[in-house]
């Protein structure tokens, strides 16, 4: 679904920043699908890493497969305002703490992908 976005997104010439939660699975994507900005959440720099990576511009949707403090973790990158979309559950969303998308005002969204085969 990441590289489906970021092929869409670069075919409207916005230019995705890609997370992942590995270096070792940024390395295999830099490999298979180079381009855009790539940083690992196990970084712990990542956020400030991204925030450098926009270089002014703002950050207002996030895309998101993992839930859990995933979204808690990028409500705090994204800009006043901002929407994650949340679209997979990887993690456990036990204990997610949805008062963190209050501070930057951020909107949670969630999609629900139903893929049938006939």
């Amino acid at each position: 679904m990441g590289r489906l976005l970021t092929r869409i997104a670069l075919d409207r010439d916005v230019v995705p920043i890609r997370l992942v939660r590995s270096e070792e699975s940024a390395e295999r994507l830099r490999s298979v699908f180079p381009g855009p900005p790539i940083y690992s959440t196990s970084d712990g720099d990542w956020k400030k890493r991204v925030r450098s990576a926009l270089a002014g511009h703002r950050l207002e949707v996030a895309f998101d497969a993992l839930g859990g403090k995933a979204i808690e973790e990028l409500a705090e990158v994204l800009d006043d305002g901002g929407t994650v979309i949340n679209f997979g559950s990887l993690e456990s969303n036990a204990g997610i703490n949805i008062y963190a998308l209050a501070p930057n005002n951020v909107a949670l969204k969630s999609v629900l992908i139903m893929i049938g085969f006939a």
